[in-house]
């Protein structure tokens, strides 16, 4: 029964984890770690159960009889030597073995004497009970082992005292651990499930004027199988959860006076499932079908839309999110994009032509697809998905037009106070945490301080590697990658081209989980999309060409005015823009794909 109600509370949540309002726990799965910590707990205690036994159980033998005592047979060896040898000394040596085992427990009460000529006879001790013989070649004696013989008897009963108290202990000492570490937290589970149930009910019913039939209080209905509702209470939720979804993905959205009839809680639960996204860029225009496309050209669309775009792509990974939370996030957003586009070196004009914030949504757009392409949600984390799409949105924040080789060569301020490594890169993530932490911008306030941490650590990371100078580092350690892997990626490639398996398999998956491995991966997701542009259709790749090579174009004008080594790319009386752009594909983005695809098809 155990394993029946872990199994269906495991089908539970394993459906219920997909949903977007239920955070991301851990990779494991959740019967594996119970199973892990009920295996270890329940390991610790047999073991020292054995362990107090193996000690105890010997203490008894020390009382009883000692089991090599060859002192009778010498004795009686001993008497029967002397009544055949010296029988006139027969009485002192009786005496001597009378008074040797005076103090023990056990000592003989007869001996029955044979001689040479033929005769025999018996001498008596004064201690005379239950007898037991021990005889030589021509003797024999009696001992009495009454007293040891009861102390034994009495030693068995206490030790099997003590072994039906151990059991019994231990019998409840195991069953707590089990109730602790397997009823507990699945019961509570369960009532959390049943808790966002009626959450789903109360909602959908609001949302469709419809009453439910089958009303939530009736999965607490006694039933000859305890746990027999959950059967159905699995049924309900997945139905309303399937109303909910088609409410969502209707392209005419939600109308402000159905959402007005809805209390806060019912609010508050649909925007923790993202329909408050869908919603905002109903409104802007952006329907489901085109948030779902490569194809989507962020450069054609509005102010408004972008901004509601960029929240989507945020909100799909950040798990929940609430009305407070989605204010945080849309100011955090208007913050990033003021600083987008008010950005600009005194001296130098104008914000970057390339650089900008509406570059930033399209990085924003196209990292959300690479990361939903590449199957990251089994392998990395919410929160790592999270700082990767925040990274992608600020990977070129306050970037005026001006590469890290200017800056260096002219001895910028940025290229002093960041000691010439990734000067740029380094300030757009410090500017990350400047605007996050004004009043009204927390959007990582809900994390706790290990969260924090981890979001930090991966947001900075990816933002600094969107540095070229570790482009090709990047590429070579994918490439290792696949190439000390080989069997395994080309097995699952085979397995995902003849349909056989989806990507990534149980063993790729395992294989991505691996800390450097993941790390690695991080680094590369933001970085990929950063240089996309050539892999989206010809008029989005052309557009994002033109401008790129305007603005280092016009660093190249600005560079020759001011007397500084003009890069070669920046002159424009030497570039030619086609073989320019046919040698970034072929160098950069080429490489940089095709051992992308070789790992994650």
């Amino acid at each position: 029964k155990l394993g029946a109600r872990a199994g269906r509370f495991t089908k539970l949540v394993k459906l219920l984890r997909f949903l977007p309002g239920m955070k991301d726990v851990g990779n494991e799965g959740t019967a594996r770690v119970i199973s892990g910590v009920l295996n270890r707990a329940l390991a610790m205690r047999v073991s020292g159960l054995i362990i107090i036994m193996v000690m105890v159980l010997p203490v008894f033998e020390l009382v009883t009889y000692p089991e090599n005592d060859f002192s009778m047979k010498m004795w009686v060896e001993e008497v029967g030597e002397v009544a055949i040898s010296a029988p006139h000394e027969l009485a002192e040596v009786m005496s001597d073995f009378d008074a040797f085992f005076a103090e023990k427990m056990y000592y003989p009460f007869s001996v029955v004497l044979h001689f040479p000529n033929g005769t025999s006879r018996t001498e008596a001790f004064s201690r005379i009970t239950i007898r037991a013989a021990t005889d030589a070649v021509d003797t024999g004696v009696e001992f009495n082992f009454q007293l040891p013989n009861q102390i034994d008897a009495l030693c068995n009963m206490m030790l099997i005292v003590l072994i039906i108290v151990l059991m019994m202990g231990s019998a409840l000492i195991l069953s707590s651990s089990v109730s602790g570490i397997v009823l507990v937290p699945l019961e509570a589970l369960f009532d959390n499930v049943q808790r966002i149930a009626s959450k789903i009910f109360n909602s959908v019913t609001n949302l469709t004027g419809k009453e439910d039939e089958d009303e939530p209080e009736e999965e607490h209905e006694e039933s000859g199988d305890p746990m027999g509702a959950e059967t159905k209470l699995l049924e309900k939720v997945l139905a309303k959860i399937a109303v909910l979804s088609e409410i969502t993905m209707k392209s005419s959205p939600l109308d402000a006076e159905q959402f007005a009839k809805l209390d806060e809680r019912d609010r508050a639960m649909l925007q923790g499932y993202g329909a408050t996204a869908m919603w905002r860029l109903n409104e802007v225009g952006i329907t489901p079908q085109m948030f779902d496309s490569w194809e989507l050209n962020v450069a054609e669309l509005g102010e408004a839309a972008r901004h509601q775009l960029v929240f989507a792509c945020l909100i799909l990974h950040h798990g929940s999110a609430g009305d407070k939370w989605a204010s945080k996030c849309s100011s955090f957003l208007d913050d990033c994009s003021l600083l987008y586009r008010t950005t600009a070196n005194p001296g130098h004009a104008k914000p970057g032509l390339f650089h900008n914030w509406i570059h930033a949504v399209d990085v924003t757009f196209t990292t959300a697809h690479i990361l939903r392409y590449c199957g990251t949600e089994h392998y990395l984390s919410t929160n790592e998905r999270f700082a990767l799409s925040v990274a992608a949105v600020c990977h070129d924040m306050g970037h005026w037009g001006f590469n890290n080789a200017y800056l260096m060569e002219s001895s910028h301020e940025l290229a002093v106070r960041y000691n010439d490594i990734s000067p740029l890169e380094s300030m757009a993530a410090a500017k990350v945490f400047e605007i996050e932490r004004l009043d009204g911008n927390g959007i990582f306030a809900n994390l706790d301080t290990m969260q924090f941490r981890e979001v930090r650590q991966v947001l900075i990371e990816a933002i600094l590697h969107t540095d070229f100078t570790h482009h090709y580092a990047m590429v070579k350690e994918v490439q290792n990658l696949h190439d000390v892997n080989l069997d395994l990626f080309d097995t699952s490639e085979d397995m995902y081209k003849d349909g056989s398996a989806e990507f990534p398999t149980r063993e790729v998956k395992e294989f991505l989980r691996g800390g450097d491995v993941k790390r690695q991966l991080r680094l590369i997701f933001v970085h990929l999309a950063d240089v996309s542009s050539p892999m989206k259709p010809w008029s989005m790749a052309e557009l994002w060409a033109n401008l790129l090579i305007e603005e280092m174009l016009h660093q190249g004008d600005i560079e020759k005015e001011r007397g500084l080594p003009v890069q070669p790319l920046n002159d424009r009386d030497r570039l030619n823009k086609a073989y320019s752009q046919i040698g970034f594909i072929e160098f950069f983005v080429a490489p940089l794909a095709f051992s992308m695809s070789s790992i994650i098809p």
